[in-house]
């Protein structure tokens, strides 16, 4: 999507610790509140990093559950990594667009996806979140359902849905309205 600014960051490895470093890295870069800034993720052979086993480096259980298997049959590989910045700190977040022959529906989608609940969604953010509570379904801009996780630290919210034709997950609110905005939804 049109966004803010973009980075260019090689991750060493499918490692968690190869992967937040990464992260880390680049949203050390300045940036202003609001900013969304696009990160290609790429191997060290220059090779995209491809969804399902960046997802699966992060939460290990989504590999033991078969989730892994299903983000790579219904997600296209190609991702889109971002850093979102507000007042409370970086968040990272993922979009990734569903592939047009998946032959799965949205109810049986959204019942796998709710795997992503028991993972360790934590390694998602670039600090420890703190502490969840229980896991919540809300409405974001009057048309879409998602499904949340408030965090103790401030500003932090694990988030994910379908919007579209698009999974988001992310790591704040408002980060996941600032994509959609620059997604055109």
């Amino acid at each position: 999507f049109s966004n803010d600014s973009l980075t260019k960051a090689i991750v060493l490895d499918y490692s968690i610790v190869s992967i937040i470093t990464t992260l880390q890295n680049a949203a050390g870069e300045s940036a202003q509140y609001g900013d969304l800034k696009e990160i290609f993720l790429n191997d060290l052979n220059g090779k995209p990093i491809t969804f399902s086993q960046y997802m699966s480096a992060l939460m290990p259980e989504l590999t033991t559950s078969n989730l892994e298997t299903t983000l790579g049959e219904v997600f296209e590989d190609d991702f889109t990594t971002y850093l979102y910045y507000d007042d409370k700190g970086v968040w990272p977040g993922y979009v990734v667009a569903l592939k047009s022959d998946t032959g799965m529906d949205m109810v049986t989608l959204n019942d796998k996806l709710r795997g992503l609940e028991h993972s360790s969604f934590n390694n998602l953010f670039l600090s420890p979140p703190g502490d969840a509570s229980s896991f919540r379904t809300g409405q974001v801009k009057d048309a879409y359902a998602d499904r949340f996780v408030p965090l103790s630290q401030p500003g932090a919210s694990f988030n994910y849905g379908i919007f579209n034709n698009y999974l988001i997950i992310n790591t704040s609110y408002g980060g996941l309205l600032r994509a959609l905005e620059l997604l055109g939804l």
